[in-house]
């Protein structure tokens, strides 16, 4: 969901776009790369870009929510009883 939602900025038709498969594929031809083989791993280097910033972004939203989750987690805290102080603590195995 999030990768659709970052992709739809980049297509053929925008400027920042198509300035970055540019880039790229100059700098893969400069590296010895033929120019279909260059537009054609632009576009994927493109794509391993927008699925690497989908990843971290997916990775800030569910620290979030986990974070909202302890939190609401607190006040239950207060809620538990204290174990009496006279009893020897019970067997865990």
């Amino acid at each position: 969901m999030v990768s659709s939602a970052l992709g739809e900025h980049i297509n053929v038709y925008d400027p920042v776009s198509r300035s970055m498969i540019e880039q790229i594929t100059r700098g893969l031809i400069a590296a010895g790369s033929d120019a279909v083989t260059a537009t054609q791993r632009a576009y994927v280097i493109l794509q391993g870009m927008l699925f690497r910033q989908a990843s971290m972004v997916t990775f800030v939203t569910i620290f979030r929510v986990m974070g909202v989750v302890f939190l609401m987690m607190i006040p239950l805290v207060f809620l538990m009883k204290r174990p009496k102080r006279g009893t020897a603590p019970a067997a865990a195995h």
